[in-house]
């Protein structure tokens, strides 16, 4: 699959155009994630406690011996 991005001030709309031989699997799941809102928050653990992680505020996600991490600028939650 191939990508092209054109970014143009004279744009005023978001248009996002697919060119392919055939419907797909592949297309299939791209156009679900185009179209599922954003999750609004994450649920994490930190020293035993849950928390609630706004997307916007996570830097990177990581796994380390089966377990998967979110880091912020507050540190890490598993």
């Amino acid at each position: 699959m191939k990508v092209h991005v054109n970014i143009n001030e004279e744009i005023e709309e978001t248009l996002i155009t697919i060119q392919a031989k055939e419907w797909t699997d592949e297309l299939e799941e791209l156009m679900k994630r185009m179209k599922s809102p954003r999750p609004e928050r994450l649920i994490g653990m930190k020293d035993e406690q849950t928390i609630l992680l706004k997307p916007e505020n996570v830097d990177y996600v990581f796994s380390e011996k089966r377990k998967n991490y979110a880091v912020t600028a507050n540190g890490r939650s598993s």
